[in-house]
C-alpha cells in the first residue's frame, strides 16, 4: 500500500510540473493557420543567384554524369563472343520447327529471338534430340 501511495504522489507531482510549465494559448507541434500548407518536400523552383548563369552539372571529367541513350546493349552469356552471320539481315523464326531447322543447317544466319520457344512438346522434338 505504501509503494502504491508513493507512486501516485510521484505521478501527481509530475503532472503538476507539466501543467505549471504549459501555456494553454500555445499550439505545440501544430502548423500556424496563417501559413499556407505545402506538400512535403516541395520548395518550388530554384532561381540562380544574380549574375550567375545556370550551368549543367558536370562529372569529374567535365562530362555529363548522365549516360547517353545511344548505347547498344552488350551481349552476355554463351553466345556473347559469336560474331557470325556476315552481312545477313536478322531473321525471326515463326515457330519451333523453323528455329530448329535454322540452328542445324550450315547457312550463316543472324537469328533474332524475341519470344520463348517451347521445345518440351513431343511434337517439336526429333528422335535424334539435340
Amino acid at each position: 500500500m505504501a509503494g502504491s501511495l508513493s507512486f501516485i504522489l510521484l505521478c501527481l507531482q509530475v503532472l503538476s510540473v507539466v501543467l505549471a510549465n504549459s501555456d494553454p494559448s500555445a499550439h505545440i507541434h501544430r502548423r500556424s493557420p496563417e501559413k499556407a500548407s505545402k506538400p512535403s518536400g516541395s520548395r518550388g523552383p530554384k532561381t540562380p543567384a544574380p549574375g550567375v548563369a545556370p550551368s549543367p552539372i558536370r562529372g569529374p571529367n567535365g562530362n555529363s554524369p548522365e549516360p547517353k541513350g545511344t548505347a547498344k546493349p552488350v551481349p552476355f552469356g554463351f553466345g556473347s563472343k559469336v560474331t557470325g552471320g556476315g552481312n545477313a539481315t536478322p531473321q525471326t523464326p515463326k515457330d519451333t520447327a523453323q528455329l530448329e531447322a535454322w540452328l542445324t543447317d550450315k547457312v550463316p544466319r543472324v537469328i533474332l529471338i524475341n519470344k520463348t520457344y517451347d521445345f518440351t512438346s513431343p511434337t517439336n522434338t526429333t528422335a535424334n534430340g539435340w
